[in-house]
């Protein structure tokens, strides 16, 4: 009868190690990921949010014109604690869907949404009503964000990259249009 406790210490102590284990190796995962920028390069990244927002677009009946909110923005990407630069940036890119009746908007925006839903997107915020409204998902493969927004009858659609290493030539320098 002895053997009883020692073995229930042994099973308890064996599974309290594997759950150290397995709270260390996350916390490992989290650091890693967010220390370690992308593989991606800065041009890569603006590459893919130009085609993100392209085969959003292609999805939307009647089709709308973009035009540019502005030129690609770059932001940088800061440490755990917003206290340190990283040498990463985030690329964003925002379009005006023009020539679309203010009263078509909310087919654009379900449009959007089932395009979203088909292609393995993940909403992570949807807030508002017609007329006022953001929606945003994360793109399965690389994990960029997209986000459709509504504001006074008008609609944008854009997409923003992970962070990615700063290409040393552009430090401190404007971003490039396009």
């Amino acid at each position: 009868m002895s053997r009883g406790p020692g073995i229930r210490r042994s099973v308890a102590a064996t599974v309290a190690l594997v759950a150290v284990l397995g709270v260390l190796a996350g916390c490992l995962a989290v650091r890693q990921r967010r220390e370690k920028p992308s593989m991606m390069t800065y041009q890569q990244a603006v590459d893919l949010v130009e085609q993100l927002v392209q085969e959003n677009v292609a999805q939307l009946r009647p089709a709308p014109r973009l035009e540019p909110v502005g030129p690609v923005l770059r932001a940088p990407c800061s440490g755990p604690n917003d206290d340190r630069e990283t040498g990463t940036i985030m690329v964003e890119h925002n379009y005006w869907l023009r020539d679309i009746d203010p009263s078509l908007n909310d087919s654009i925006v379900a449009q959007v949404r089932r395009y979203w839903s088909d292609n393995g997107y993940t909403v992570g915020l949807d807030r508002g009503t017609s007329g006022n409204r953001k929606v945003v998902a994360t793109h399965p493969g690389s994990g960029f964000r997209v986000d459709l927004v509504e504001g006074q009858r008008v609609l944008s659609l854009g997409a923003q990259s992970n962070c990615v290493p700063e290409p040393a030539l552009t430090r401190g320098s404007p971003a490039p249009s396009g």
